[in-house]
């Protein structure tokens, strides 16, 4: 992959996603991270205008498992398969199929690294032109009552909900959908190295954020690259009713620390 071209034009981006997909995909624009050679698209996409026959039109191979799934999984999947091939085009490469790796992550191509998120009906995807690189981004909508209160009770641990409740940066609705969010990129970051599951609890902010990144905090050990204590700066956007939150880790983290050189990380117990 060359160096990212990026363009804020609509109609020049690659693959004319609009046209291709009868009005199922819908607002393709670039997302600005404000770093160099960071390439992040959004899109709308409607689940009212999705047709199975769109996969051919916008040259994405659905998944076998994939056939007999719901319109509402299909479609997230059409839409985010469709902007990330897009994106791999604007890079200098080829539109490329992206499968399923382990875990159920995209599993990109040589010389590149995504994430992709989706939520009620706005997409986007994030690359950066390395496979050493790890990436995460997380769009969520601002949850209601019910549901700021479960990310209250299942996602904060003790500290955070005492700093939901003497902060004044946000509503307490936005903070929540903030932090729930950044947990959520936390994770799609970290995967590749941890290659298991761990929960909302394995990370904790501890202070509030410093506009417009926040911090979170390991409070287990991960990984023998990722002690506890380890804390990983997330960048984040709030929107009217939505909240995006992303990070890249150029060099990625090595496994075997007596070799490679863990960047972005500090250590504070």
């Amino acid at each position: 992959m060359g160096k990212v071209m990026l363009t804020t034009d609509p109609n020049t981006l690659d693959l004319d996603l609009e046209g291709r997909s009868n009005g199922f995909l819908s607002l393709v624009k670039q997302f600005e991270t404000g770093k160099p050679n960071e390439l992040g698209l959004m899109c709308r996409y409607d689940q009212n205008k999705f047709s199975p026959d769109l996969f051919v039109p916008l040259e994405v191979l659905r998944p076998k498992q994939l056939t007999n799934a719901i319109a509402k999984r299909q479609s997230e999947y059409l839409a985010g398969r469709s902007l990330a091939q897009t994106g791999l085009r604007l890079m200098g490469g080829s539109q490329t199929n992206i499968p399923k790796g382990p875990g159920g992550a995209p599993q990109w191509p040589e010389g590149v690294s995504g994430s992709i998120s989706h939520s009620k009906g706005t997409c986007i995807c994030l690359l950066y032109p390395s496979s050493q690189a790890l990436v995460g981004v997380d769009i969520e909508t601002i949850g209601k009552d019910s549901a700021i209160a479960a990310i209250l009770r299942m996602v904060f641990t003790p500290l955070e909900r005492r700093l939901a409740d003497t902060q004044s940066m946000f509503d307490k609705a936005t903070f929540a959908t903030v932090l729930f969010s950044a947990k959520e990129t936390l994770y799609k970051l970290l995967f590749p190295v941890v290659e298991e599951y761990f929960g909302f609890p394995s990370a904790e902010m501890r202070t509030l954020p410093n506009s417009p990144v926040l911090r979170l905090y390991l409070t287990r050990d991960l990984h023998p690259t990722l002690p506890k204590g380890a804390f990983f700066d997330l960048n984040y956007k709030i929107y009217e009713d939505q909240v995006v939150t992303w990070s890249i880790l150029k060099e990625g983290i090595g496994k075997d620390t007596h070799k490679h050189h863990v960047v972005q990380i500090s250590v504070m117990e």
